[in-house]
């Protein structure tokens, strides 16, 4: 074998070096090669001379496998006595489904100004009806402001303030207690008097 030029990975031209020192300088198939005598540069393996050294290596035969031996015959199931036929499902008669669905929509939809959720407190007693009786037939004063306290209740309540309309419904309770009281002391003081004024007279 001839010597060679050969062309680095940076395009500078290397050599001459013999053919069989090719490949420990780095020369690969695709490396571009010329010797004396050829026309132009040439990758490695396409030189003639230089093909046997980059010929892809012949693959070992894969191993050839083994024979297993055959698995021993299972014994064949003994026969079953074929399934009785079951009676088919008979459909439930169309009024039947129908009153339960209207059941079931009548059970799940909550009456109008109930709360769906469990989680939710009943809405508080308003007081309003001690409130009017104070007011009309005891102290009017304090009447008033307790049927101004119960007013509120149910709005509070429908707008999810719960505690502040607790605490209405207790001040109209309180305030017609403190109203139907004075009242009553009012009146025993004015029985008081009008027995004396008729003892006096």
């Amino acid at each position: 074998m001839g010597k060679y030029y050969y062309l680095s990975p940076q395009n500078e031209q290397k050599g001459p070096v013999d053919a069989s020192e090719l490949i420990a300088n780095g020369v690969k198939a695709d490396t571009l090669v010329w010797a004396a005598g050829m026309p132009q540069w040439s990758s490695a393996s396409e030189v003639p001379e230089l093909a046997a050294l980059f010929a892809p290596a012949p693959q070992a035969a894969p191993p050839i496998p083994t024979p297993q031996p055959a698995p021993a015959p299972q014994p064949a199931p003994a026969p079953q006595s074929a399934p009785q036929p079951q009676p088919a499902p008979q459909p439930a008669p169309a009024d039947n489904y129908n009153k339960s669905e209207h059941q079931n929509t009548f059970q799940t939809v909550p009456p109008a100004g109930v709360a769906s959720d469990p989680s939710v407190q009943p809405k508080p007693n308003n007081n309003l009806v001690w409130a009017i009786l104070t007011t009309v037939m005891c102290c009017w004063p304090v009447g008033i402001y307790a049927i101004i306290c119960a007013n509120k209740v149910d709005s509070l309540y429908n707008a999810g303030q719960y505690e502040e309309a607790v605490k209405q419904a207790a001040d109209a309770k309180k305030w017609s207690i403190i109203g139907a009281a004075a009242g009553g002391i009012f009146l025993f003081f004015y029985m008081i008097f009008a027995i004396i004024a008729a003892v006096n007279s």
